[in-house]
């Protein structure tokens, strides 16, 4: 039981990486009713995402002298 849950929310999580509009329309259309750690794990990607983007971006640097 444990693991289908752990697969079906894998499944859900790779959906909206792979396909954000279908995820979207799913879910908006009451197709997908996605659970508490779906929603988790897409924050954890969310905050990951961004956090390795700040830390990665390289901002000219000016020299105003």
């Amino acid at each position: 039981m444990f693991r289908q849950q752990v697969r079906s929310g894998l499944t859900h999580v790779g959906l909206a990486l792979r396909d954000s509009e279908e995820f979207a329309v799913a879910w908006n259309e009451g197709r997908g009713a996605y659970r508490s750690p779906v929603w988790g794990a897409l924050l954890a990607t969310a905050i990951a995402g961004t956090t390795t983007n700040g830390m990665t971006t390289v901002f000219p640097v000016r020299d105003y002298r």
